[in-house]
């Protein structure tokens, strides 16, 4: 079996967005504030500087495509973070989030592995969806480097943050297969339960058309309609 296999993942999945910026209220009400900002350049410029700024107007860049200069901004977020205050726990996952999601978008492994490093110093609490999503991220990016070890234990480091992260077990049920050579029925299940997207990206991969007999063991558990027969055929 084949270890070379890449996952058959979406390396530009979106960093956890914080939901309120996401709604329309909140849209309008930032807009509103930033036109009226805008009118006194001293406190436009003092603003611009903040923690809470700096994050919100990250994802817009993003959107567009602006990767350097929303990496940059993640950056310094970063520097800005308190490592001693526990309020800014959210901040500096947010951050780091989003330059990772940067990094793969830029395809810099050398920002990758210096993102890995700083990452793995665990600042506290260590826990939550976006530190998820880096080490998720982190993971996949150390298999498609061929370092299988590294690839497993942040996988699990991943779990370890946030139990209910779907792709956390999709991962870990791919390495099992893939480098342990085992059976990733349970890590498929469990993804799963807590991301029922997952069934898809299953589905639909690759390399497992190839273990028709796991793909009928997870079709006895969760049956698709004739479209998305999980049957390779």
């Amino acid at each position: 079996m084949s270890k070379s296999k890449v996952v058959f993942l979406n390396n530009f999945d979106s960093p956890v967005q914080v939901p309120f910026y996401e709604r329309r209220w909140f849209i309008l009400f930032s807009r509103f504030i930033s036109s009226a900002v805008a009118k006194i350049p001293p406190l436009a410029k003092r603003i611009s500087k903040t923690i809470p700024y700096l994050n919100g107007w990250i994802p817009t860049l993003c959107r567009a495509g602006n990767y350097v200069e929303a990496l940059e901004l993640s950056i310094s977020g970063l520097k800005k973070c308190d490592l001693n205050d526990i309020t800014d726990h959210y901040w500096r996952w947010s951050f780091m989030s989003y330059a990772v999601y940067c990094a793969f978008a830029l395809d810099n492994s050398k920002l990758m592995n210096s993102l890995i490093s700083m990452a793995d110093n665990r600042f506290e609490p260590f826990e939550g969806s976006n530190v998820s999503y880096c080490f998720c991220q982190f993971s996949h990016f150390k298999y498609v480097q061929g370092d299988y070890d590294s690839a497993i234990r942040l996988a699990e480091v991943a779990r370890e943050a946030d139990d209910e992260s779907g792709k956390a077990y999709y991962l870990l049920g791919y390495y099992e297969l893939f480098i342990n050579e085992g059976n990733p029925i349970e890590y498929f299940k469990m993804a799963i339960e807590r991301d029922n997207l997952i069934l898809a990206r299953i589905v639909h991969h690759p390399s497992l058309q190839g273990f028709p007999n796991i793909l009928d063991d997870l079709n006895k558990l969760y049956p698709l309609n004739t479209e998305d027969s999980l049957t390779t055929g």
